[in-house]
Order: structure tokens, then C-alpha cells, then sequence
């Protein structure tokens, strides 16, 4: 769905359908949209979810983690009201994770707390100006499957502190891009699987 702009909600006419048959789903440019199902989107087969440019969604679909059991790659950018992942995390076969253009969201990232399954986190767009280093405090999850950082856009970070990727014992490709301020790398070391 791109450039939908009376569209307001996802409704599903009875709890007991399905979208069985529903594999990727991308919402795009649609600046009314706002909610999904309040009982969640059942799409046991979708692999792919993007969401883009939708201003008022106010969050992403509720129970995720069970109802979105197939879903391994999940990109969210420009939707400024979702702060905070669902309750129960995310769905164990996410792979890739992409936030761009999220302040609030990327706070709650430690909420979804160990994730085995995720390879690959990219997050685009997410200086704040008073933050002048990255990683914030306790700000990564334990990500025991993480194959690669990626950090595009940080227009703010001066420093990389080092000693909060230590515990991304599988990393293997960290980039940093357009980080125009970032002058100094801390800590004594960067994870030895890079």
C-alpha cells in the first residue's frame, strides 16, 4: 500500500480470518494511517514488514512475537509516534532489524531483551543532540547472533564507545557512515569476532 492517505486503520471483518496467504506487507506514504488490528495482525507466513512515512501510525502491531511467527525482516522509518516495541518482543525468527528516523523507538530497543535469531541491525537517523557518544548506557540488547552493526547518519556522535559493543561476540561487520562529528574511539578494544 503506498500513497494511501484516507486510510486510517487495518481491520480484520472476524478473529477467526487469517491472512494466511500474506507473505510481505508494506505500508508506505500513507500519513492517516494509524493502527493496526487492536487484536494484532495474523499473518502466520509473513517474512517481510515495512513500514514507511506513516506519521500517525502510533504503533507497531501488538503481539508480534506470537502472531508474525515467520516474520526475519522488519524496517521501520519516518513513523515519529511508535516509541516502544510490543509487549513479548519480537518474533524469534527476525533476522534484520532497520530503524530509521527514530529517536524514541531506538531508546526502547533494550526491551526486547535477548534475541537469538538477529543478524543484522541497522539503525539510520538517530542523532539527538545532546547525544554526543553512542552506544548509550545499556543501550544494546544482548544480540548473540548479531553479524552486523550498521550506524548511517549519526549527526551528532563525537564518540564510539567501544566497550558497549563487547558483548556482540558474533560481530563480524561493523559500518559507520555520515558521521560527520565522530572524532574518537574508546574503550581498549572492539569485539575480537570483527
Amino acid at each position: 500500500m503506498e500513497g494511501c492517505g484516507g486510510l486510517q486503520t487495518l481491520t480484520v471483518s472476524s478473529s477467526h480470518l487469517k491472512l494466511s496467504a500474506l507473505d510481505s506487507l508494506s505500508i508506505r506514504g500513507c500519513p492517516d494511517f494509524e493502527r493496526f488490528p487492536t487484536e494484532g495482525l495474523v499473518a502466520p507466513n509473513l517474512t517481510y514488514l515495512v513500514l514507511w512515512n506513516c506519521p500517525m501510525l502510533n504503533s507497531l502491531p501488538s503481539r508480534m512475537n506470537t502472531l508474525l511467527p515467520k516474520l526475519r525482516l522488519l524496517y521501520i522509518r519516518n513513523c515519529p509516534k511508535i516509541d516502544t516495541f510490543p509487549e513479548g518482543g519480537l518474533p524469534t525468527n527476525l533476522e534484520t532489524l532497520s530503524i530509521v528516523e527514530f529517536r524514541n523507538l531506538l531508546r526502547s530497543l533494550t526491551l526486547i531483551g535477548v534475541h537469538n535469531g538477529l543478524t543484522c541491525l541497522w539503525i539510520d537517523d538517530a542523532s539527538i543532540e545532546s547525544d554526543k557518544s553512542f552506544p548509550w548506557e545499556g543501550f544494546l540488547p544482548q544480540l548473540p547472533s548479531l553479524h552486523s552493526l550498521l550506524l548511517f547518519n549519526f549527526k551528532n556522535i563525537e564518540t564510539l564507545d567501544c566497550s558497549g559493543l563487547l558483548h556482540l561476540t558474533s560481530l563480524q561487520l561493523l559500518r559507520i557512515q555520515d558521521c560527520p562529528k565522530l572524532k574518537n574511539m574508546e574503550g581498549e578494544r572492539l569485539p575480537l569476532s570483527l
